[in-house]
C-alpha cells in the first residue's frame, strides 16, 4: 500500500505575495482549490497539484522531493499494471469540528483506485491546507 501524509512546514517555492494570493475564507474557497488540484491529479501532474496550493501549504524542499519520488514512483506501478485512468470524482467532504475539514476525492482506474485528501485548518480568520495525503486504502472513508 502506498500512503502519503504531508504535513506543514516551509515550503519549496516561495509563496506569492498575499496581495495576489487572497487567503481562503470560506469552504466554497476550499472545495474550488481542492478541484483545481484534482484537476492535476488527473492529469498525473504533480506540479499541477501542487502550484494551487503553495500560497495555503508549506511544505520543505527535501518534503516536496520525497513527495514527487512518491508520486511518480506509484504512477510508475499503475502503468506496469496496465492500468488507465478513468476519472477523478469528488466524494465529499468530512468536518472535525469547527476548524478542521478534509475534502475526499478518488482517483478511479479499471483495476484500483487512490483516495486523496486535502485536509484544511482554520485557526483563526483563514482556512490553511494542513495535510495532502493519498492511499490505496479504502477503508479510511468508511469510518
Amino acid at each position: 500500500m502506498i500512503f502519503l501524509l504531508v504535513s506543514a512546514s516551509a515550503w519549496a517555492a516561495p509563496a506569492p505575495d498575499a496581495a495576489v494570493t487572497p487567503p481562503l475564507e470560506s469552504l466554497a474557497q476550499c472545495r474550488a482549490l481542492c478541484d483545481l488540484a484534482a484537476q492535476g491529479v488527473a492529469k498525473g501532474d504533480l506540479n499541477a497539484v501542487l502550484e494551487p496550493l503553495r500560497p495555503h501549504y508549506a511544505i520543505g524542499q527535501d518534503e516536496e522531493r520525497i513527495l514527487a519520488m512518491q508520486f511518480f514512483s506509484q504512477r510508475e506501478t499503475i502503468r506496469a499494471k496496465g492500468d488507465a485512468l478513468i476519472s477523478v470524482t469528488y466524494l465529499g467532504r468530512q468536518e472535525a469540528g469547527e476548524g478542521l475539514i478534509r475534502f475526499n476525492y478518488l482517483e478511479n482506474y479499471n483495476k484500483t483506485s487512490l483516495v486523496w485528501q486535502f485536509t484544511f485548518y482554520k485557526p483563526a480568520d483563514r482556512w490553511l491546507v494542513r495535510q495532502l495525503r493519498w492511499q490505496e486504502n479504502l477503508d479510511a472513508l468508511f469510518r
